[in-house]
């Protein structure tokens, strides 16, 4: 949060040269990217839900490759053949683009001394026979297929039919969970994932997703918008994390808001207990008392304190603690500055 946070102010105070704006973009892409992947880690540790919405694969392959430029060397070229029409998934676009991370990083493996990685894709449909035919009995109906192709130095045979076992690695600093993880993305995408290499021939993993309309719209990528000003209320901001605070801090008092922080539940009362404050966020994890607890002996001497929790965990453990108080939201970290003031508008100040 600190990351996006402050970037943000960046991208707010910036006037310089295009260059300098893209690696705010390049900053903000990719820690928003971080971000979703650490909910998906959260959802899976809780055996949660991760989001189900449409995913453009000809938009994710581009991120991928962007970030692939910035991270992977100078000896490997990033090409792309796009050629399918349909080319919209209905899933998780942080575990899809995970997936593909995965396969870039074992393809720049496999090429010490450099190569190319070709990203392909094409539409093609399967008959009810090809079907039943496939590594996996896939549905009949329209795919998209994503090969993925490096020039590197392929794999033996008596490895290639080990490659998607957890824990199985020929590399000496490797997990064995990559392409493990690649396949259990896969499946639970109703896909699929294969390979075909020989050695000193290069390696080729194929991707098979099941497409959807291409009239559903795709998740739109949030957007930074200049920060609204004008506001007027009094909030306390309760936060541990002094890099986190002192973004929120930011945020409000540049639209308007006469802003109050600390660092801790006892000193939270204390300042509540002498000041009028319009609204308290209240941070959950926190070393003295949570946010929750704050909560409950705040209105238990303040019935009418109005209050918003935040919280970077599991939002529904959070959830079930506030069954007697329904009034109160709770915000998921990261956010974004305009996502909070919009969650901090809805209280009404004026």
């Amino acid at each position: 949060m600190g990351i996006m946070g402050n970037a943000e102010f960046l991208r707010q105070t910036a006037t310089r040269e295009a260059e300098f704006h893209a690696c705010i973009d390049s900053i903000l892409a990719s820690s928003r990217r971080a971000a979703d992947l650490t909910k998906q880690l959260l959802a899976f540790a809780r055996r949660g839900r991760r989001r189900n919405v449409p995913v453009d694969l000809h938009q994710l392959i581009t991120e991928v490759i962007a970030l692939g430029r910035r991270s992977i060397g100078k000896r490997i070229a990033l090409e792309q053949h796009t050629n399918a029409q349909q080319t919209v998934t209905q899933g998780d676009p942080s575990s899809l683009q995970n997936a593909l991370l995965n396969l870039l990083v074992n393809a720049r493996d496999a090429m010490p001394l450099g190569g190319t990685v070709l990203f392909t894709t094409r539409n093609v449909e399967l008959t009810a026979d090809a079907s039943r035919m496939s590594s996996r009995a896939l549905s009949p109906g329209q795919y998209i297929e994503i090969d993925v192709t490096d020039t590197g130095s392929g794999i033996a045979a008596d490895v290639v039919s080990r490659v998607f076992e957890p824990f199985f690695t020929t590399k000496e600093s490797g997990t064995g969970m990559g392409l493990a993880a690649v396949q259990g993305t896969m499946l639970d995408h109703l896909g699929s994932v294969t390979v075909v290499s020989e050695p000193g021939q290069g390696t080729t993993f194929r991707l098979l997703l099941p497409v959807v309309d291409d009239s559903i719209e795709s998740e739109p990528a949030r957007t930074s918008k200049p920060l609204t000003r004008g506001s007027q209320g009094r909030i306390l901001v309760v936060d541990d994390e002094p890099t986190v605070l002192s973004v929120i801090e930011r945020v409000l008092q540049q639209s308007g808001y006469d802003v109050t922080v600390c660092t801790g539940g006892q000193q939270a009362f204390s300042y509540y207990a002498s000041n009028r404050f319009d609204l308290v966020l209240l941070d959950v994890m926190m070393p003295d008392l949570d946010g929750v607890e704050i909560l409950q002996r705040l209105r238990a001497t303040h019935p009418r304190a109005r209050v918003m929790l935040m919280t970077g965990h599991a939002e529904e453990n959070v959830q079930a603690r506030l069954r007697d108080f329904a009034d109160v939201p709770v915000l998921s970290k990261p956010f974004l500055p305009n996502e909070l003031l919009e969650e901090v508008e809805k209280f009404s100040f004026r």
